[in-house]
């Protein structure tokens, strides 16, 4: 399989890092695959968010294809911009 094409899994927690932003930005300079899961725990994400986070992942040539949290603001975001989520 391809590198570029293996799906990559991005966790965020608001606790951890609180400017995760600046830490998503890193972590997407480091992976080696285009397409990415985030992982948002608890982080309430409007839709504004989410697309701040899709533009992030596409300066780096990565392409959002799925997120996970337990917050219900986020998957119903998520799933309003066409986007795959999991209530977990």
């Amino acid at each position: 399989m391809d590198s570029k094409s293996k799906k990559t899994m991005i966790s965020i927690d608001e606790n951890k890092y609180p400017n995760w932003e600046i830490y998503l930005k890193n972590e997407f300079k480091k992976i080696n695959s285009t397409n990415v899961e985030i992982i948002c725990n608890n982080i309430d994400l409007s839709c504004t968010k989410i697309l701040e986070i899709i533009e992030i992942a596409n300066q780096y040539n990565c392409r959002i294809i799925c997120f996970h949290s337990t917050s219900s603001k986020t998957i119903v975001s998520s799933q309003s911009l066409g986007y795959k989520s999991h209530f977990v």
